[in-house]
């Protein structure tokens, strides 16, 4: 098992508060030295920004060490556990509030119990292309543009290493990645394979998903994206990396296309695999949803059948709830593309699964505007020729080897 691709360390954090009517809520804040970001807290959130509320502590800080100090203090005062904190990786303030306005109090009472809430923070690289690192830890690519009236904004969240319980069998992800935070769009297809090359039937509205795509239009985009962001190419096709050496997209089953290699130690733009797509939509925590997001409130996450509004098309990215690492549309929209060969999903533990080494039908995952809730489960995949172009079908795209 390699190591993990991202450096990160547990801040914890030792404060205290009289528990008063007015005393009862903290703020934490987690600060990254110079050359690292944030990467989460314990539970899993992502918002380096938290209120607790002191009377009623979250079920996900349930098994969070709780601390007790008894000693009167002040907000400025920071207790922090022997050799944790270092000057090189981040630090984690807090304040106390006053219930009501939510302002910081200047003196506190003692003896109150508080979650010793930790926060990880990655190392930030030298340089990765054209693509920076924000103060929330996403990497995003800054805005550009090659056609006049086309800018593009491209921001991938990060998705940690863990493990995702998938069928009978647990699949252990031994690195950090980074998703785009929503489909491919029509926009940003546009920007990349031509100004008037929009495959899309539903193309009215260039910020809905790209569609009409198929897989092999898929890498081919992948491989030209990473060189407009200065990324190493990925996918190598008779033994090149060089996409325009490709020869045409095939528009049927291709035995020269279907050899592609990937180049799993690249940094640059790929499909995610199936075992990623399931890690991200389960929010990198194994989150135990029937939907990317959500068990029961489906309307508010996803582009189906059933939404009220859907139409049976495609809809505008960012426009129903992201899941908690921020990823929109991972349940509905369009049916997204995965790196694997189809094949008979593994029945034991594995790491780093990439799917089977031979085959030539591709996996689609997420469902789409016209799949009902049944057909909307995370573990539904769609066998699919990957010449196939359908208006339900797009695409998202990951980056890992970041350092």
């Amino acid at each position: 098992m390699r190591a993990k691709v991202l450096n990160w360390i547990f801040i914890l954090l030792i404060v205290s508060s009289g528990l008063s009517q007015a005393q009862n809520k903290v703020r934490y804040t987690a600060v990254p030295i110079d050359g690292y970001t944030f990467k989460s807290w314990d539970d899993g959130n992502t918002t380096n920004g938290r209120i607790i509320d002191l009377t009623s502590i979250p079920a996900e800080l349930s098994s969070v060490p709780q601390i007790s100090v008894s000693e009167p203090t002040t907000m400025t005062t920071i207790k922090l556990a022997d050799n944790i904190l270092t000057s090189t990786r981040g630090v984690v303030l807090y304040e106390i509030l006053d219930d009501n306005t939510d302002t910081p109090l200047n003196t506190l009472a003692s003896s109150v119990v508080i979650p010793a809430l930790k926060a990880s923070f990655n190392k930030k690289p030298t340089s990765i292309g054209n693509l920076e690192f924000d103060v929330d830890g996403n990497l995003v690519a800054t805005e550009y543009s090659t056609c006049e009236s086309i800018n593009i904004h491209l921001i991938f969240k990060p998705v940690p290493s863990g493990t995702a319980e998938i069928g009978n069998a647990v699949f252990t992800t031994t690195y950090d990645y980074y998703m785009l935070e929503s489909e491919i769009t029509q926009r940003e297809w546009k920007l990349v394979m031509g100004c008037s090359n929009n495959p899309s039937h539903y193309n009215n509205l260039e910020a809905c998903p790209v569609e009409n795509v198929s897989w092999y239009d898929a890498i081919y985009f992948c491989n030209k994206l990473s060189g407009i962001l200065g990324l190493e190419k990925v996918y190598s096709i008779s033994g090149t990396k060089n996409e325009t050496q490709w020869g045409s997209i095939p528009t049927s089953n291709n035995s020269t296309w279907n050899a592609v290699v990937c180049d799993w130690t690249a940094n640059g733009v790929r499909l995610p695999t199936e075992v990623e797509w399931m890690h991200a939509a389960k929010e990198g925590t194994n989150a135990d949803y029937i939907y990317s997001g959500t068990s029961t409130d489906l309307e508010e996450y996803a582009w189906i059948s059933s939404t009220p509004g859907c139409g049976s098309r495609t809809h505008i990215y960012k426009t129903k709830a992201p899941n908690a690492l921020g990823l929109y549309d991972m349940t509905g929209n369009v049916w997204e593309w995965c790196w694997d060969r189809y094949g008979t999903w593994p029945t034991t533990d594995q790491t780093d699964y990439k799917g089977p080494d031979s085959g030539t039908n591709r996996i689609n995952k997420g469902s789409c505007y016209a799949a009902d809730a049944p057909n909307a489960k995370l573990e539904i995949r769609e066998n699919t020729a990957p010449s196939t172009k359908s208006t339900q079908r797009g695409f998202r795209i990951v980056i890992a080897n970041v350092n």
